[in-house]
């Protein structure tokens, strides 16, 4: 009977650093949010042209074309 464990090892490297990947995306993102000020931005409605573009580099496609719209 083969052994599982040659294949159970790349999977997991591979699945955690898919993991880490994404956690840097994240955590770009977050501290691009809070170094523009954007949440408050968009709460106040003074949304720039610099601000726009960065709003629709974070966030996703869907989300994006349905939130600037509403501006």
């Amino acid at each position: 009977m083969p052994s599982i464990r040659p294949i159970f090892g790349p999977l997991v490297r591979r699945g955690t650093g898919l993991f880490l990947h994404s956690y840097r995306i994240t955590r770009k993102r977050k501290n691009a949010i809070r170094g523009m000020d954007l949440i408050a931005k968009v709460y106040q409605n003074s949304l720039g042209t610099e601000d726009q573009k960065a709003v629709s580099y974070i966030l996703p496609p869907s989300i994006t074309a349905k939130r600037v719209s509403t501006i």
